[in-house]
């Protein structure tokens, strides 16, 4: 057996570039960077221009503030070394950067660092509109006004959707107007659609501890909490078990669906035609239910991800009900449905639009739980490492596998990461699955009343009942210390078949840590943006596969910052 030790170092970065463009480019002399101005040749009124910058070390706090007060905001951070930086449109700007000495090189950003591979090797089917037309989602810099935008383009494309927490637009075009569009300063990057979200198909009580803490003395049952169900279709919201607690989303028009009804049942419902057999993991939770419109008004253009509809649905669902967390079982098939496998494991536009909800930008931050998908059925035919689904990739996010309720054995179906940026997926697991009923009993819509279904799907509102009782026990906690809890006191569990280790969720034990440690402002638990963790790991049995994909018999905590 051969052993090694790995250093990893884990950077929160948010981003959304391609950046392998900037490895091979030519570099640009700092000293002569003046004579760049004229290349800006901007169509709005935008004050700034950016350039991507590598600078020769790490850029300290002091170097942000002195860059600052000359005009340069570093606005993306690409790598350790390397950000997009923002300009003022001022000739003496771009001299104060030829004088600094940190700059190790320069460029004006090309057309191909802005395009996705996706839209470089063509757009993809379900992206394609009735026209005829594709459509793409266009991300602007900050500070580019969207209004002012659409103006510009109303000749060149047909603006057919807006998402604000990406300052994106959605337009319905042609992969030459695209690349000609990518040209643009104000333009940060462009991708086109991804596939559309599909659902992903009093146990689980008894595998996270959930009774022990609906009994004395703790008697947390997730009262005063909200949580959004968002899924395909609406809840069954007069299922006697929901007592009332489910509020449909205003301005929702989608019908009621079987997969929604299971999930909220799992989360929230109270076991009442069951003789109290089946409790849901947090009976007294207020749960909203919100559906995924692939087809928004039977326009032409939206027979695909529609993601302002879930920007909106989010939206109201923060500033109408003021929710406290969502959970998500919703992820692409693509193994059932035949999708590439490249789609597996990708950092999408889905992904940064979810990330930056988690992060508060429709006005206040929110815990978000989503299933990791079952991308490994049907004998793995997309690997069974590197396979997180759509948007289970996303860094804001909590993403849930799925456990055996019985025995905490990895079912077969379970995705597993890394994600292709290197993060490990999921950060913890459920239950989603038991043998013996071949799945999770719950809540159904027919005349059975309950049900039985597999999958992360399951595992994903099991987790968030489990955030809905922490919050219920100490509203203060925030996104990054509810995760470092979950973290800190999951039971890790070893995959004996692939020498993998999850931690599993213990709510039991969550509750207990939390009355040991002060989860404070400085509690270690946790990093906070920009900063960088190293750590050495003891790799053992590391094996690579065709894919690159690999495997370590190491149990390790991501940790995720909001």
């Amino acid at each position: 057996m051969n052993s090694k030790i790995a250093t990893v170092t884990i950077s929160i970065l948010f981003c959304f570039i391609v950046v392998s463009a900037f490895v091979n480019s030519t570099a640009l002399d700092p000293k002569n960077i003046t004579d760049l101005r004229s290349t800006f040749l901007s169509n709005t009124s935008s004050p700034r221009t950016h350039l991507l910058l590598s600078f020769n070390e790490k850029i300290t706090e002091k170097d942000l503030r002195d860059l600052n007060k000359n005009g340069i905001l570093l606005d993306r951070k690409i790598s350790e070394n390397t950000w997009v930086a923002s300009f003022g449109k001022k000739n003496e700007t771009f001299a104060n950067l030829s004088s600094y000495n940190k700059v190790r090189r320069a460029r004006v950003l090309e057309e191909k660092d802005k395009l996705t591979t996706r839209v470089i090797n063509g757009p993809r089917a379900w992206s394609k509109n009735i026209d005829n037309t594709h459509s793409f989602i266009v991300a602007f810099y900050d500070d580019v006004s969207l209004k002012e935008i659409k103006v510009l383009l109303q000749r060149t494309a047909n603006v057919v959707g807006e998402i604000k927490s990406l300052n994106a637009l959605i337009l319905a075009s042609d992969i030459t107007t695209m690349k000609k569009l990518a040209a643009f300063d104000e333009v940060n990057w462009i991708d086109d659609v991804s596939p559309p979200l599909q659902p992903l198909n009093n146990y689980a009580r008894n595998a996270t501890g959930a009774y022990v803490l609906q009994d004395i003395p703790y008697n947390l049952s997730g009262a005063g909490v909200k949580a959004l169900v968002y899924d395909d279709g609406t809840v069954y919201a007069t299922h006697p078990d929901f007592g009332g607690r489910v509020i449909m989303g205003v301005g929702e028009s989608d019908g009621i669906s079987d997969h929604p009804t299971h999930i909220a049942g799992i989360l929230g419902g109270s076991g009442l035609l069951s003789d109290k057999k089946l409790i849901g993991m947090a009976p007294n939770v207020t749960i909203i239910s919100y559906s995924y419109t692939r087809n928004q008004n039977q326009s032409m253009y939206f027979f695909h991800n529609n993601t302002g509809d879930i920007e909106a649905d989010y939206n109201k669902s923060i500033n109408t009900y003021g929710v406290h967390l969502a959970t998500n079982s919703l992820g692409t098939n693509v193994v059932s449905l035949g999708y590439n496998c490249s789609l597996l494991g990708d950092y999408e536009s889905t992904s940064a639009l979810v990330d930056s909800i988690a992060r508060g930008s429709l006005g206040k931050k929110i815990f978000i739980t989503w299933a990791a998908g079952n991308e490994r059925q049907n004998t793995a035919p997309c690997g069974n490492y590197g396979v997180i689904d759509q948007a289970g990739v996303a860094k804001n996010v909590l993403t849930v596998g799925a456990i055996d309720a019985n025995d905490f054995s990895m079912p077969w179906f379970s995705s597993w990461g890394p994600t292709d940026d290197g993060r490990l997926k999921p950060e913890i697991v459920g239950p989603g699955f038991r043998l013996a009923t071949f799945g999770i009993n719950s809540t159904w819509r027919y005349g059975s009343n309950y049900f039985s279904m597999w999958g992360t799907s399951m595992a994903t509102p099991v987790v968030a009942g489990v955030i809905a009782l922490l919050k219920q026990k100490d509203g203060s906690l925030s996104s990054s210390q509810l995760l470092s809890v979950l973290n800190r006191s999951g039971v890790p569990i070893f995959d004996s078949a692939t020498n993998l280790s999850f931690s599993r969720v213990d709510v039991a034990a969550a509750i207990e840590f939390l009355s040991v440690h002060n989860v404070g402002e400085n509690f270690s638990g946790f990093i906070r943006e920009n900063q960088t963790w190293e750590t050495k790991l003891n790799v053992t049995n590391t094996t690579f596969d065709g894919n690159s994909s690999w495997n370590v018999s190491t149990h390790v905590n991501t940790v995720v910052v909001f």
